[in-house]
């Protein structure tokens, strides 16, 4: 089910320290003024907005409470019992039995969330710990002593006792109801010298994350497309040597523990020199791979050797890592390769010319879709049947002289000027991208397929959010996140980083999205996420099966980093 929450495009950065972030439940300050009078009132600041039937009452967020205090008005209040030993006016019994004041520490956008965390800001230990009635660690006294605010010491991870102490205690209170899942913190600004939060091309050759065959062990090496199965991730990844042109295999990344395996194609290992996994053809530039519903797996490659071509579809056997060539369209003798619709009086190539990489995909039937690029007949979509013996466009957005009647194949929208990408499908549906636009082609069993456009970046006409700039969407690769449901784009021919989803209900495309656990989508969380170090490039993306359902990004070439959606956290998991 869609979340209940609406998502919200970001909009600004949230205060970082505490120092300027504690504030009054419901957004009281000092300078309320709609407040009676009576000797045991609580100071305007520790109290919310006026809510309730009164006169000038509003309304109270979501998490928080509407309560009579006793000077005769209402409040918003942080919920009863969110934290050990705090109330919900957050106040303490003083002497005499009068209420002193403590402060409800807002946490930024979250607005309490039923998280919210009465303190004192006179007191000296840690207050995360002290109100969850935990024993506070000795990072805490190294605060009180660093002559710091009271109240920095807050555990920003999800089990402090594992993390690095350099990077568990952050100065900012927007992620005490978000502790990070991940070990390391690194939204921390202290954190540069952390090897988890570094670039990974700038650490040392001796800094190592799991085991195994490394990504910076073979000479120019390029991560690209990637698909999950079990707890692994398989990564289509080549390489080039001097000695060895044109290299490539397909890579596999335990996400728990970081360790590396080559599942099939040729690698170098920094001992024994080149060495190749499984039998049959060799890979050349492998581009991309998909999960067949047969449980094999199917790479694209571009690639053979010395020689450019187009593209060789090869089939995996998961277990031995043996290749068998499933389609080739450098033979149309043996496989069908569609025309492109090119007068026979004319010179140049008759037939389609197509790419494999992010211009292919593969159905649940096994057929195979390619996109062809910057010739004739124009922006179209070609399928090539699971046995490769036929070619038909499903596609067809004829822009220069052909024979085909009709020029076009495809109703609906079809003002398309640039090449299909980023394929991807889902269900009986392939979705691509078309420079700033993104598409969806229905394919019925019978019939024409139809086209819609669901979110266009070049002009901001359909969906909110980032426009006119070519880093409005992911250039390289397209998934589907069924837990959020929203498409994940991200990627770039280039050493940009870029990730943005996209709500196909509505064409948002949301960059750096931060999710949180009971509000969905926060509206201002672009300033607590990590820089990302380094460039993501065309690196694989996947949305990880399991809970909490991160995100895991081939990176800069020679890592793999894990994505704290709920934080905007990442840590190197495999390097």
């Amino acid at each position: 089910m869609r979340n209940s929450h609406s998502l919200y495009l970001i909009s600004g950065v949230i205060s970082a320290f505490i120092g300027v972030s504690i504030l009054a439940c419901g957004g009281g300050d000092d300078n309320n003024t709609n407040n009676g009078s009576s000797g045991d009132e609580l100071p305007a600041r520790s109290r919310g907005v006026l809510c309730g039937d009164g006169p000038g009452a509003g309304s109270c967020y979501a998490s928080e409470t509407c309560e009579a205090h006793s000077d005769g008005y209402s409040y918003c209040f942080c919920p009863v019992g969110t934290v050990p030993g705090s109330g919900s006016r957050c106040v303490a019994e003083g002497g005499g039995g009068n209420e002193n004041a403590l402060i409800c520490s807002q946490l930024g956008d979250d607005f309490c969330a039923g998280k919210g965390a009465c303190v004192d800001l006179e007191q000296a230990d840690c207050d995360y710990h002290t109100e969850r009635m935990m024993t506070p660690p000795a990072e805490c006294a190294q605060v009180a002593d660093s002559g710091r605010p009271v109240g920095l010491c807050i555990s920003s991870v999800a089990d402090p006792s594992n993390a690095n102490p350099d990077a568990a205690f952050c100065e900012f209170t927007q992620h005490w109801s978000n502790p990070t899942s991940l070990t390391t913190d690194c939204r921390c600004t202290q954190v540069a010298s952390i090897s988890t939060c570094k670039r990974a091309a700038s650490l040392n050759a001796s800094v190592a994350f799991g085991d195994g065959p490394r990504f910076r062990d073979v000479e120019q090496v390029d991560q690209l497309g990637a698909f999950q199965d079990g707890r692994e991730m398989f990564i289509a990844t080549s390489w080039s040597s001097s000695a060895s042109p044109k290299q490539g295999a397909l890579l596999a990344v335990n996400i728990d523990t970081g360790d590396r395996r080559v599942v099939s194609g040729s690698f170098k290992d920094p001992v024994n020199g080149s060495t190749t996994t499984g039998d049959g053809p060799a890979f050349g530039v492998v581009t991309h791979a998909i999960k067949g519903n047969d449980g094999y797996y199917v790479a694209s490659v571009d690639e053979t050797g010395e020689e450019a071509s187009l593209p060789i579809i090869f089939k995996v056997d998961p277990d031995t890592g043996n290749r068998e060539i499933v389609y080739n369209a450098n033979e149309p003798d043996n496989f069908a390769v569609c025309s492109n619709g090119a007068p026979e009086d004319t010179p140049g190539k008759k037939t389609v010319q197509i790419q494999g990489g992010n211009r292919w995909t593969m159905d649940a039937d096994g057929n195979h879709y390619f996109a062809p690029f910057g010739a004739a007949p124009g922006p179209s979509i070609v399928r090539v049947s699971k046995d490769g013996q036929s070619c038909d466009y499903v596609v067809r957005i004829a822009d220069g002289p052909v024979t085909f009647e009709p020029a076009n194949v495809g109703t609906g929208y079809t003002d398309i000027q640039f090449d299909f990408e980023n394929l991807f499908i889902l269900d009986d549906k392939l979705y691509a991208r078309s420079d700033k636009l993104m598409l969806e082609v229905t394919m019925p069993a019978s019939g024409e397929a139809s086209l819609k456009m669901f979110s266009n970046a070049a002009n901001g006409s359909v969906g909110g959010g980032c426009e006119g700039d070519i880093k409005c969407m992911g250039r390289v690769w397209t998934i589907w996140d069924p837990y959020r449901e929203v498409f994940w784009t991200s990627g770039s021919p280039s050493d940009d980083n870029i990730i943005v989803a996209i709500d196909p209900t509505n064409g948002d495309r949301i960059d750096f999205p931060c999710w949180h656990p009971e509000q969905g989508r926060l509206a201002s969380c672009a300033g607590n996420g990590a820089p990302l170090a380094g460039p993501m490039g065309r690196g694989g993306i996947i949305i990880d099966e399991q809970e909490p359902h991160d995100l895991f990004l081939a990176h800069d070439n020679e890592a793999v980093i894990r994505f704290d959606l709920k934080t905007l956290n990442h840590n190197i998991i495999s390097r």
